[in-house]
């Protein structure tokens, strides 16, 4: 079999206009912008549910369809050009050099996914405004993973962290099949529930990735070649727990735990029925309509 080498795949033209130095140093500077959109994020959850009570719901189905297909097709461009990348370099170079090697970060496809990558966390926060302005059920999980990603990715990636770009990869997947299933829902496409049940999976897994990576990355971390603080062992590690933990809580209660079945209404005695039905056929009676808008009884009585 032909090992096919990582320099072959250089890069589109607009994804070779990502200066590497300009861009990561102006993050890294600004880091205090993504720290100042999380705060405003959680802060805005928490008064837009307050003022969403007293308020109907918005119809948004089409922005919400809109929004879907943006994201969806984002997310598969980004797994087509990554993951290609991703898993040439695993079959070439090694699990280690994959997570460990730092110059990963210069690669021309993944120094501009991730440059793109960066602000498109944020932008995911206007998923929570949909459901807010929907007056859907807002669960902990979602918010909690949404503001801890943002701020993480924006962290990691302009550090050049070991495993970064494979938390974005990852990413990119599962957000491809996520945002296609948000986008025929919203299209009011029938969708089966083991493609759902699925999805719900591949979260799962790409959080069982996220803990291995960074477990490795905490394995190597003294050695030359894998440098990283431990304070992004500690934080990193601790998200992806929590989302792990979280995850399968969620499965459990959406497709494993057994809902409480609705009590049977115990069948009338005979004279009971027959009272039942009495009291029916009067409140028909009274409530029936032709097709001139008069009751039954109304109508008696005009006519007398």
């Amino acid at each position: 079999m032909d090992v096919v080498n990582v320099s072959d795949y250089t890069g589109w033209e607009f994804e070779k206009s990502v200066q590497h130095d300009e861009l990561y140093e102006w993050l890294e500077r600004n880091f205090h912008i993504c720290w100042g959109c999380a705060i405003f994020y959680v802060a805005a959850v928490f008064s837009g549910q307050k003022y969403m009570e007293s308020k109907p719901r918005f119809n948004l189905r089409q922005p919400m369809l809109m929004w879907s297909i943006f994201l969806a097709i984002f997310s598969i461009m980004g797994t087509v050009r990554c993951l290609i990348n991703m898993l040439t370099r695993l079959n070439n170079e090694g699990v280690r050099r994959l997570i460990c090697h730092s110059q990963i970060y210069d690669d021309p496809i993944l120094r501009f996914w991730g440059a793109v990558f960066i602000p498109s966390k944020v932008l995911e926060y206007i998923d929570t405004a949909f459901i807010v302005l929907r007056k859907q059920k807002l669960i902990f999980l979602h918010w909690y993973h949404h503001v801890t990603v943002s701020v993480f990715t924006w962290w990691c990636l302009t550090a050049r962290a070991p495993g970064g770009p494979i938390y974005m990869t990852v990413n990119l997947f599962v957000h491809a099949l996520m945002y296609t299933y948000y986008a025929a829902r919203a299209a009011r496409i029938p969708v089966p529930k083991p493609i759902a049940i699925s999805i719900t999976v591949s979260q799962i897994m790409q959080m069982v990735i996220g803990c291995t990576t960074i477990s490795l990355a905490n394995l190597w971390r003294q050695d030359n070649d894998c440098r990283s603080s431990f304070s992004y062992v500690f934080w990193g590690g601790a998200m992806y727990a929590s989302y792990l933990v979280l995850f399968m809580h969620f499965f459990y209660n959406t497709y494993l735990k057994a809902r409480p079945k609705e009590a049977k209404k115990p069948v009338p005695e005979p004279e009971e029925k027959e009272t039942e039905n009495r009291k029916v056929f009067e409140k028909d009676e009274k409530n029936a309509v032709n097709g001139n808008g008069y009751s039954l009884r109304e109508r008696k009585r005009t006519t007398q």
